[in-house]
């Protein structure tokens, strides 16, 4: 996945590029689809399930756990 989104210079449109792979055993399900390299898709990636408020905390929980060692 591209660290930053990009944009289509004709369109203007902005998007992300990256390289999705299809499992064999899904492509069964897709029939009529016939996909080609290069086609545009819509793909939602799942992260795991973080709130707002876990994020804003993480870099505060990773100072508090490295200034109570003792090395």
């Amino acid at each position: 996945m591209s660290a930053d989104r990009l944009t289509d210079e004709k369109t203007g449109e902005p998007y992300f590029l990256a390289k999705v792979e299809v499992d064999a055993a899904d492509l069964g399900q897709l029939r009529d689809i016939r996909l080609s390299p290069g086609m545009p898709a819509e793909v939602m990636f799942l992260t795991g399930e973080h709130t707002l408020l876990d994020y804003m905390l993480a870099p505060v929980e990773a100072s508090l756990t490295r200034t109570f060692r003792e090395n």
